[in-house]
C-alpha cells in the first residue's frame, strides 16, 4: 500500500520518490515504511538518511519534520553550453509564430 524508491552511496541513503495508496491514509503506511528504511539503513552503517526536497509542499515538508529532518542547503549545478541557448531560442520564436498563427 505504500513505497520508495531509495538510493544508497558510500553511508549517503537518499529517498528518491514514494508513493501510498489514497485508501489507506488513515493507517500511516507511509510512516511505518520510511521508519523501516531508517532501521535498515542504520543497521547497514548509513550515517545519513536523505529525504531529498519537498517539492514546496508544505505537508511534504512537515512529514519529513515529524522524522526530525532539518532542511539544508543545497547546491546545484547547471549546464549550459551555446548549443543548448541557441535551441532553446529557435524553441521560444517557432511557438510564438504558432501563438500568432492561432
Amino acid at each position: 500500500v505504500s513505497g520508495a524508491w531509495v538510493f544508497s552511496w558510500n553511508g549517503h541513503v537518499v529517498y528518491w520518490h514514494g508513493a501510498t495508496d489514497d485508501a489507506f491514509f488513515d493507517h500511516h503506511p507511509a510512516v511505518v515504511l520510511h521508519t523501516e528504511i531508517i532501521r535498515d539503513a542504520a543497521a547497514r552503517g548509513a550515517a545519513i538518511y536523505d529525504y531529498n526536497p519537498s517539492g514546496g509542499l508544505p505537508g511534504v515538508a512537515e512529514f519529513k519534520r515529524r522524522f526530525g529532518a532539518e532542511p539544508l542547503p543545497v547546491r546545484r549545478l547547471t549546464f549550459d553550453d551555446r548549443s543548448l541557448s541557441l535551441a532553446r531560442a529557435l524553441r521560444a520564436q517557432l511557438q510564438a509564430a504558432r501563438a500568432a498563427r492561432a
